[in-house]
């Protein structure tokens, strides 16, 4: 009975709504080479990239480059994906997380059931309306059922998208230069305080 009740429920499980998402931070050592590995990993996966930010920074002479990579991957990818990110690099954060949007979607649509026969029960009182008051009220009845139904549909359909496709933020950042600082070339350039001792 034990075995039965076990696959029972991770059929229950997987029969979940579930939006997973999460961060990885990675130091690597070339921003441009692990952005393109990545790049080609969640697009191997069926995924995209949806956002890229990248800042160059200076520090004295040299300069390191730091940046944002949203990607998004088939939620049964995700686990993968974010194996894949950790091994770029060392790692400095990972966090993922996981919202059950089971009970949302199944109120969103039951409330759009309701909606939608009130909707056509509206468009029935349209046709038998005799007067252009009983028209016109109607009318605005319809237009604010349609406007929620409308509303809501939007909500469902993000909703089923973010649970399809789970997003991972990675940061990558390149290690930050330290400049060997060398003896100053003239004597005018020592701060006084070294100099005097």
């Amino acid at each position: 009975g034990g075995s039965g009740g076990d696959a029972s429920t991770q059929a229950n499980v997987r029969n979940r709504a579930l939006i997973k998402t999460g961060t990885v931070r990675v130091e690597v050592d070339d921003f441009q080479r692990s952005k393109s590995n990545l790049t080609a990993t969640v697009e191997g996966y069926g995924g995209f990239v949806s956002d890229t930010t990248q800042e160059r920074h200076s520090v004295g002479n040299e300069t390191y480059t730091t940046g944002r990579l949203v990607l998004r991957v088939p939620a049964e990818e995700f686990d993968s994906l974010v194996e894949d990110t950790k091994a770029e690099g060392e790692v400095e954060v990972v966090q993922t997380n996981t919202e059950d949007v089971t009970d949302r979607l199944v109120d969103i649509e039951a409330r759009l059931e309701n909606l939608r026969a009130q909707r056509d029960q509206l468009r029935e009182l349209y046709e038998e309306a005799n007067t252009t008051e009983d028209v016109l009220a109607v009318q605005r009845e319809l237009s604010d059922v349609q406007g929620e139904i409308e509303r809501l549909e939007a909500q469902k359909q993000s909703l089923e998208d973010r649970v399809a496709y789970s997003t991972l933020t990675v940061e990558l950042q390149e290690p930050r230069p330290t400049p060997n600082r060398g003896a100053p070339a003239r004597w005018y350039d020592t701060p006084v305080l070294s100099a005097f001792l």
